[in-house]
């Protein structure tokens, strides 16, 4: 008699758990700049409320015993969850938009590095052979000398932050993909 409570007991603390199974996360972010992810929403303090990101986890769909027995052959696997996979804190989706956003940064920084030194190059040359420049020419060449050194120094402390970036998505185990390797 004590087994046949026992085993429904059980059945009914399975049952209850199976419904309870999936849970939402809620992302939100601290006036330091610190990301939190929590699974309720009373552990968001009421300041962060409006700001918080919330990610929906949804149940396994129900299949009726008769279905059931029809499907099992056929049926393609159903996740339990719909789950949002983290990196370290973060989304794949954010890594991708911070690879992309850091690399284009970098990509327009070289570019206007290069543009300027092709500018600096030509006046140069052009002054060794006579070239006569303008005032307005003249001051775009002081300031390109002028802004050159500081611009290599911001894209080699940007490709310096890209390297770290690629070292932590490494660690993280982000795909090669979309580190870039």
């Amino acid at each position: 008699m004590k087994v046949s409570h026992f085993a429904a007991a059980f059945a009914l603390l399975v049952i209850c758990n199976a419904s309870l199974s999936y849970a939402d996360l809620f992302q939100w972010v601290d006036k330091d700049g610190v990301m939190h992810i929590v699974d309720s929403l009373k552990n968001v303090p009421d300041v962060y409320r409006g700001k918080v990101k919330v990610y929906k986890s949804t149940p396994r769909p129900e299949v009726k015993q008769s279905e059931q027995s029809g499907q099992e052959e056929t049926a393609a696997p159903v996740k339990d969850e719909e789950k949002v996979e983290l990196y370290g804190d973060y989304t794949l989706e954010w890594w991708k938009e911070t690879f992309n956003k850091k690399r284009q940064e970098l990509g327009q920084l070289q570019d206007a590095v290069a543009a300027k030194k092709q500018y600096i190059g030509l006046v140069d040359s052009g002054t060794q052979f006579g070239q006569i420049y303008g005032a307005d020419n003249i001051d775009r060449y002081n300031k390109y000398v002028k802004e050159l050194s500081e611009d290599e120094k911001r894209a080699q402390a940007m490709k310096d932050e890209l390297s770290e970036l690629v070292r932590k998505a490494t660690i993280y185990g982000v795909p090669r993909h979309i580190r870039g390797e």
